[in-house]
């Protein structure tokens, strides 16, 4: 593991020690820590979790059992970590559709961030690329805007889930630019990849953790370039856009957090 993750394993150590009732601190953690993972396997979220998990087991000398529990954008798992005992052996890997997206999208996400959670640490800066089918023939954003505006509604458009990232870039996308697209959400990365690489969609906002290597192995095109300062990826298809709507994809990503149940007197 790098420095970085190390820092972050050390962080959450403590605070789960913080967690613990007063004077069983020392005897923890006793048995295997549960982090669950609101996503598929093999999405951003769910490879940071295994990261942190690996390094975590180590220090704590006890396993970090992944637990996915995809759907509704995240908020099944968040509400199965909130109904979790508050004694520091369940955390969640919490993405930005959980800490910030679904607090205003849905009236009723089943958790609430203020009383159930307590953040133990930010995890990483989640990137995100705009990627195409390279069968759909375009080259770049403009070209497929350009085809979305000539056939409305007609090209389909995957996301990670209603409410995640991917799916308010898409609504970004749309809104900057006039066009419309066939919205197809799934439960998480994953499948919505194997879909894109499949042709059944055509284009899909995306975090680089997970496209990256069907990038590089040229399955997949990439049409709007992540921040320079986060990826440093050569890439001819990558290259800078001077559209209203490129500069906004640009700047586009999420993050993702740790959390812990938090005790009900809190």
């Amino acid at each position: 593991m790098g420095r970085n993750a190390v820092f972050l394993c050390r962080l959450v150590v403590v605070s789960l020690a913080c967690a613990c009732q007063p004077g069983h601190a020392r005897d923890y953690p006793a048995r295997p820590i549960r982090l669950i993972v609101a996503f598929t396997p093999a999405g951003a979220t769910d490879v940071l979790a295994r990261m942190i998990a690996e390094g975590l087991g180590r220090r704590l000398g006890q396993p970090v059992t992944i637990e996915n529990r995809p759907g509704a954008g995240g908020n099944i798992g968040a509400a199965l970590a909130a109904r979790a005992r508050p004694d520091g052996y369940t955390l969640l890997m919490a993405p930005t559709s959980i800490m910030a997206i679904a607090m205003t999208l849905y009236r009723t996400p089943g958790y609430d961030l203020t009383q159930d959670f307590v953040p133990v640490s930010t995890i990483a800066n989640v990137p995100h690329v705009l990627v195409a089918d390279p069968g759909l023939t375009v080259t770049t954003l403009g070209e497929l805007l350009a085809r979305a505006r000539a056939r409305p509604g007609s090209i389909a458009f995957a996301s990670q889930g209603i409410g995640t990232v991917s799916h308010l870039e898409l609504a970004m996308l749309e809104q900057l630019t006039g066009t419309r697209f066939v919205h197809v959400p799934y439960k998480g990365s994953a499948p919505a990849l194997l879909d894109l690489l499949g042709g059944r969609v055509v284009a899909m906002f995306d975090s680089i953790a997970s496209a990256l290597p069907q990038i590089q192995a040229g399955r997949l095109l990439p049409l709007a370039r992540w921040h320079r300062r986060c990826v440093r990826l050569r890439c001819r298809a990558c290259r800078p856009w001077r559209s209203r709507a490129s500069r906004a994809i640009a700047r586009s990503r999420g993050w993702v957090s740790c959390c812990r149940r938090a005790h009900p007197s809190r």
